[in-house]
């Protein structure tokens, strides 16, 4: 396993968006754009986990 920075224009980020719908449901679910968006954006960093190169999960 893996930790990676998952900038938000990578191809890995659409993946991140499709394990975030199917792993909460939508009124616990907040849009990974809205994170990247946010007033905080600058400090915000957000992690892909991978594992044998491809991305699992992100935090």
């Amino acid at each position: 396993m893996q930790l990676k920075l998952l900038p938000q224009n990578s191809e890995d980020k659409l993946i991140a968006d499709t394990i975030n719908e199917e792993a909460f449901p939508e009124c616990e679910r907040n849009s990974l754009d809205d994170m990247y968006a946010s007033d905080t954006a600058d400090r915000i960093e957000i992690l892909g986990i991978y594992d044998d190169n491809a991305i699992v999960g992100f935090f």
